[in-house]
This record gives C-alpha cells, structure tokens and sequence, in this order.
C-alpha cells in the first residue's frame, strides 16, 4: 500500500514521540528510526531517552522533557515523505511484530560483565581453550596465549547474543565446528573480527640495511584497534544491513537490539529469497519439460512424415517398373512374336511384376499401413 505524506505541526509529532517508542511511530511514517530521529533533531523536538519506555513499562517513575520554544527560522508545518519501500516492506507481518518487539526492548539486552556462566556454546570454546594449554603444556610445545581483553569481550558479547536469540525461539547450532544461527529454518552464518588500521612504522638501521632499497625508511603494517565488527556471512540477495561496528557514539554492546533484528529480517528475506528461487526452479523445469515434449512430437510428427513419403516413393518406383516391363515386353514380342518368347524370359517377366506388386504400398491393406505409420516414435528416424 502506497503511503502518503504526514503533515504534522511541532506540537503534534512532539506527543506522538512521548507516545509510541521511536521505532513503532517511524515504521506508521514509512521512514527509518534514523530518520525520524533527524527530523526531531532539525525542529528542535525532545525524544524520550534511553531506557525511557522499559522504565515505564516497569511501573517506574519517568519524566517527559518538555517541549522548548521553537526557532524563529522553522517552518510551522512538518511534512514527513515515507522512504521508497525496500526489502523490509515486504517482510511477514509476524517478522515485523518480532523486530518490533525486540527493538522496543533493546534497553533490556546486557552484555554480561565476565565469563562465568557464559552461554554454553562459549562455555565449550572456553573449555576446549584449556583442554589445548595442557596439552601443550605437557608436550613441552609453547602454548597458546591466555585471552586477551578483547578476545573476552567479543566472547562476552557473543554470549549475549546466543542467549538472546534462544529467547527469542530461535536456534545457535553447532556442525563440524561452525556455530551459526538458526532463524525460521535459516541457516545464518556470521564472523566476528577485530578491525585493524594500516599504521607506518619506522625502520631501524639495520634493517634498512637489509632491505633490498635502503632508501625506504618506513614499512606499512596492520595494527589491532580494539575495535569488533560483527558481519552476517551468509548471502543475502536484498540491501539490507548485515555489519555493526563500534562506533565513536555507539559500542557494539549498545547495537545489539538492531544486530538481533536485522539477524531476523536477513532470515526472513533469505527465506522468501529462498521460496522464489525454488518456484522459479520449477517453472524453469516445467518449461523445459514443455519444450522436450514438444521437441518429442516434432520428431514424431516428422518421422511418420518421412515414412509417408518412403512409401509414395516406392509406390512411384512400382508403377516405374510396371511401364519399364510393359514396354519392355512390348518390344520382345514384336521381335520374336508372342509365342516365341522363351519360358526363362517369361518367367522372369511373371517375377519382376510379382516382385513390383509386393513393393507397392497401396496394393496392402490400408489399416494395416494406417496401423504401421501410427506406431512410429521418436527413435525410428534420427533428424539429420
């Protein structure tokens, strides 16, 4: 359904947005909640904080920031134009109640502070970790570092997002090694890396002397920054988001409301993906099969069409050998006289028409050629 554009004074969308959380009015509009967000920004309109609609859910006490004077240079009407529907448009009504819900309780989602009672899938890496240092250090081989603070917090926050899948109904599988989400029969693989940054780093004497170029003083290098990016791997033929990544405003523990809804969306679209792909693999069969079958009944029709047209050639090679020993015949007895014709010749004579008649289709029963055309296939002739 085509949506029109909302036209709204300041008043109006400043009680619509101490209403309904962000994302739900947005989503009325047609807009994205970045959106919307801008446009309270530009007219100066207050927004309820975070964890304002979980505070009042739970019964407690809020207060609504009241609405300031507006500039002098706005205008006194706000026109809200819906954006182009796109591949979340078409999402199931029940996809869209689930990320609604999930981004209305984003607030709710924490990111546990250590590793202690991690979600079981992280609970089995961390001891297959420390299955892998004794080993090592019984063999004498050096071991693996400890985890670093990093590799704990990507840990931390992998635990957060397993546990709120499952919450959800959804699934965190294991096989052969890969953990991967399950999401409406979905498969979704993911990666977590840790973003690095190209750094220069001076060279030190030696190694310039060393160096195949000693004029060269610096050397291009990749240096850890902290930062993790969580990334969807699996493909997904629509634009949507598929990478969240620490921020200056923002770290990754705060996106992970948006990261599980766009983790159900790219299911949902990759389903339906998935459904037009299949029917469109269908429909390619049922065409060729038609296109076969056609192909098939071309070659029939045309084998039966060629036998037609052996069988009036032979009945025309008879009749060429009848006249041929008529005339023939004709010219023996005016030579040697009727009576005089020998026994061997007319035998001959008596075989030759016997042999014209039984090549010649139309002295045989026609039922019988009827019958014989009929049963011809594919495979009697080959086209050439």
């Amino acid at each position: 359904m085509q949506r029109r554009i909302v036209r709204l004074t300041r008043q109006e969308l400043y009680e619509k947005m101490w209403l309904r959380p962000a994302i739900s009015l947005a989503e009325e509009f047609g807009i994205s909640g970045r959106g919307l967000g801008k446009i309270c920004s530009r007219f100066g309109i207050p927004v309820p904080p975070r964890g304002y609609w979980a505070k009042l859910a739970a019964g407690k006490h809020v207060t609504r920031i009241p609405l300031p004077t507006a500039k002098s240079d706005l205008p006194s009407e706000i026109l809200i134009q819906p954006s182009p529907e796109g591949p979340e448009a078409a999402l199931p009504e029940q996809v869209r109640a689930e990320v609604t819900a999930v981004l209305e309780n984003r607030d709710q989602i924490r990111v546990p502070e250590t590793l202690r009672s991690p979600h079981p899938v992280v609970e089995r890496w961390l001891e297959q970790k420390r299955e892998r240092r004794k080993v090592d250090q019984l063999s004498g081989r050096r071991s693996e570092p400890p985890l670093g603070a990093t590799e704990r917090r990507k840990l931390r926050i992998l635990s957060a997002i397993f546990s709120e899948i499952e919450k959800l109904g959804h699934a965190v599988k294991e096989t052969r090694g890969e953990v991967y989400f399950e999401i409406g029969a979905q498969r979704l693989d993911y990666k977590v890396s840790e973003h690095c940054k190209q750094v220069q780093i001076q060279l030190s004497d030696e190694e310039r002397r060393r160096s195949w170029n000693p004029a060269i003083a610096t050397r291009t290098d990749l240096e850890a920054t902290g930062e993790l990016c969580f990334e969807i791997t699996t493909y997904i033929s629509e634009p949507i988001r598929k990478r969240w990544r620490d921020g200056k405003r923002k770290k990754l523990e705060e996106q992970l409301g948006e990261l599980i809804a766009g983790l159900i969306k790219a299911a949902a679209i990759r389903k339906e993906w998935e459904r037009v792909r299949v029917d469109e693999e269908r429909q390619r069969q049922e065409l060729e099969r038609r296109r076969m079958e056609q192909e098939r009944l071309r070659r029939i029709d045309a084998a039966r069409w060629r036998h037609i047209c052996e069988l009036a050639t032979l009945s025309r090679q008879a009749s060429i050998v009848r006249i041929f020993l008529d005339e023939l015949e004709e010219r023996a007895k005016k030579t040697l006289g009727e009576h005089e014709l020998p026994a061997e010749t007319r035998d001959w004579f008596s075989w030759a028409r016997n042999r014209a008649d039984a090549a010649d289709p139309v002295l045989r029963a026609a039922h019988k050629l009827v019958a014989e055309n009929s049963s011809i296939n594919e495979w009697t002739y080959r086209d050439r």
